[in-house]
C-alpha cells in the first residue's frame, strides 16, 4: 500500500505516474530475483550432473583398466574407492542438504526486498524524467509505501509524507493505551543530514523570509523534532539553485523534481523493515497535509477510536482539514491510508 503526494502544476500527473508504475517495477525486480536464484539452483544441478558424467566415465575406464590387474591389486583398489567413496557420498549429502535450504528459502528475503524497492523508486524517476507525458520540471511527487512479507512489514519513503504506528505500550498489563512509533522519518531540510547532503550537491538552503531579505540567514532548525511536534512558525527552510530563486521545494527528496534533482532532491528512499507482533496494532501511511498541525500521537489516538479504519480516516482527514481552515486561508493534499492490524504469535499477519 502507498501514499503518493503530487506537487507543482503537474503534481497529479506524476503522483499518478508512480502510483501505476512504481508497484509495478517492485514487483519485476522481485520476480526477476526470483527467477536469478531458481537459474543459480539449476546451474549447480547442472554442473553436478557433469561432475557425476565424468565420474561414471572415469569408473568405467578404471573398470576396464583394472582388468589387467591381479586379484590383491583389484582387493586394494577396491578399499580405496570405497573409503573415497564414503568420503565423497557424505559431502554430496551436504551438498544436498544445503541446496534443499535453497530451494525452501526461495521466497526473497528482507534484504532483497529493500534493494528491489530501491532500484524501483530510482527506476521510477528515471522514466518519469524520459517521459514527455509528464513535465516534472517543477513538478513531482512524495512516495510513502509498505510491503508486507512473511510476518515483516518494509517501509520505503521518499519525500515528506510519513509512515507511523500505533503500538500496545505494555503487553503484560493488557494496557489498551497505543504509542505511536515512526516509521519514516520525513526527508526535509529541517534535518542536518539531509541539509548538508543537498548543500554539498550545490543547493541554497533558505526560508522564504531569507530569501527575502526579512530574517538573517542563520541555519536553526536542528531544534524542531517533525512528528512530535508540530511547525508553528510557518516558514521552512527550502531548497534553491545557486543563482535562481527556484525551486523551492521543502523536501529533500522526491520522485520527479527534475530541477530539484539537479540539487541533491533524488529519489533514494529511506527503507525501514520491522518485525510484525502482537503489540502492533495501527498503520498510518499520510501525506503531510495530514501531520501539518498534528503529531504523530494524535493521529494515532484519534485511528484507536473507531473500529474501521475507513471511519478513522474520515475522523482525521476533516480534523486536519478544519486545522488547515483555521490557521490559514487554503489547504493542503489530505490523503491517508489506515490499517488496522492483528498479529499472531508465529508473526503472521490478518
Amino acid at each position: 500500500m502507498a501514499v503518493f503526494d503530487g506537487h507543482g502544476d503537474d503534481g497529479h500527473t506524476c503522483a499518478e505516474f508512480a502510483k501505476k508504475y512504481l508497484p509495478e517495477l517492485i514487483q519485476k525486480g522481485l520476480a526477476n530475483r526470483t527467477l536469478q536464484e531458481k537459474k543459480q539452483i539449476e546451474n549447480i544441478d547442472n554442473s553436478s550432473n557433469v561432475i557425476e558424467d565424468h565420474e561414471r566415465k572415469d569408473q568405467e575406464e578404471n573398470t576396464t583398466e583394472n582388468s589387467a590387474i591381479d586379484s590383491e591389486e583389484i582387493e586394494e583398489d577396491e578399499r580405496k574407492d570405497q573409503e573415497e567413496n564414503t568420503t565423497e557420498n557424505s559431502d554430496i549429502d551436504s551438498k544436498e542438504i544445503e541446496e534443499d535450504k535453497r530451494k525452501d528459502s526461495m521466497l526473497p528475503g528482507s534484504n532483497e526486498i529493500e534493494q528491489c524497492c530501491c532500484d524501483a523508486h530510482v527506476e521510477c524517476n528515471r522514466l518519469m524524467h524520459e517521459d514527455d507525458t509528464v513535465n516534472d520540471r517543477l513538478s513531482g511527487t512524495t512516495a510513502i509505501s509498505a510491503f508486507f512479507n512473511e510476518g515483516m512489514m518494509t517501509v520505503c519513503n521518499v519525500g515528506d509524507s510519513r509512515a507511523i504506528m500505533g503500538k500496545l505500550k505494555d503487553e503484560e498489563t493488557a494496557s489498551e493505551k497505543l504509542q505511536a512509533s515512526a516509521l519514516s522519518i520525513d526527508q526535509t531540510p529541517y534535518r542536518r543530514d539531509e541539509r548538508e547532503r543537498v548543500k554539498k550537491a550545490g543547493a541554497r538552503v533558505l526560508s522564504l523570509d531569507q530569501i527575502d531579505g526579512k530574517k538573517t540567514i542563520l541555519e536553526n532548525w536542528d531544534s524542531l523534532n517533525l512528528g512530535e511536534v508540530v511547525d508553528q512558525a510557518g516558514d521552512p527552510p527550502r531548497l534553491w539553485k545557486q543563482t535562481e530563486d527556484y525551486p523551492g521545494t521543502g523536501f529533500t527528496r522526491s520522485i520527479g523534481d527534475q530541477v530539484a534533482d539537479e540539487i541533491g532532491a533524488f529519489a533514494f528512499p529511506e527503507i525501514m523493515t520491522v518485525k510484525l507482533d502482537p503489540s502492533c496494532k495501527i498503520v498510518v501511511l499520510a501525506s503531510d497535509g495530514v501531520f501539518e498541525f498534528l503529531t504523530n500521537e494524535q493521529v494515532i489516538d484519534m485511528c484507536a477510536q473507531f473500529d474501521d479504519p475507513l471511519e478513522a480516516c474520515r475522523a482525521v482527514a476533516s480534523k486536519s482539514y478544519k486545522l488547515w481552515l483555521e490557521t490559514e486561508n487554503r489547504t493542503d493534499d489530505i490523503s491517508m491510508i489506515c490499517m488496522f492490524i492483528d498479529v499472531k504469535e508465529d508473526s503472521s499477519t490478518d
